[in-house]
């Protein structure tokens, strides 16, 4: 029963609440409380102390300040000049790069139009010979050299083949001169041409074929075919593969 009674009180009755300690206020409270009540409105990063802690006074305190603005305005001016150098820095950087690339590009270019050039220049001097022996000194270059271009342009090309042989003549004789068998004749001939030989002349060998005749050393000499020529105007070409 006394139990009872003493559970029935407890939860009846009110809530006691024990008084708790206020923390402390910290001093920079206390000093905006301070100034607040003086009327400075000077914030706490601005306010200047001596050595003991104390406040300086408003004169000495206004000195300190404009130091610190003037030390502070001139890191700001070395942070914004530094800041300044090092992009034109970096923009000189990227101009040089640029330059370079370009540069590079230009090489290139220039270099691939050589060659292209050169390319187009072999092509086109297509050799002109006016006699026997200027077609046979031409074949025994183009066999050194292992020129096809310059060797393909020793023979008749199809206007001129279509003059002189007809439609007809001229289709079989485009249909004979395929790379490949020019080629292969361009090889073989080159066999026969070692690099001491010298070119000596032309013999006729029989009607309309050639062979240039070489020298290979002081007590031998070789007769190398370069097939059958015909003239073309005032210009010797070939017409036929040697055999």
């Amino acid at each position: 029963m006394f139990r009872c009674t003493l559970l029935t009180l407890l939860l009846v009755s009110p809530p006691v609440v024990f008084a708790q300690d206020e923390p402390e206020p910290t001093e920079e409270a206390v000093e905006a409380e301070e100034a607040e009540e003086a009327g400075d409105d000077t914030p706490p990063q601005l306010r200047f102390y001596d050595e003991n802690g104390e406040r300086l006074s408003a004169e000495e305190e206004s000195e300190r300040r404009a130091v610190a603005l003037e030390i502070a305005a001139k890191r700001d001016a070395d942070r914004r000049a530094y800041n300044d150098r090092l992009e034109n820095t970096r923009k000189r950087n990227y101009l040089m790069l640029a330059v370079l690339a370009l540069l590079l590009m230009w090489l290139l270019t220039r270099r691939t139009s050589a060659q292209q050039t050169g390319t187009d220049r072999r092509r086109s001097e297509r050799k002109a010979p006016v006699s026997p022996t200027e077609l046979a000194r031409a074949v025994f270059e183009v066999a050194r050299d292992g020129n096809i271009d310059a060797y393909r342009g020793l023979f008749m090309n199809g206007g001129e083949a279509n003059r002189i042989l007809g439609l007809e003549g001229a289709e079989r004789y485009l249909a004979m001169r395929t790379h490949k068998a020019m080629e292969d004749a361009l090889v073989n001939m080159a066999v026969q041409v070692p690099p001491n030989a010298v070119f000596v002349g032309v013999e006729e060998v029989d009607e309309g074929t050639f062979a240039m005749k070489l020298t290979i050393d002081a007590r031998t000499t070789a007769l190398v075919p370069i097939g059958k020529a015909v003239k073309v105007g005032a210009i010797f070409r070939l017409l036929e593969l040697p055999q």
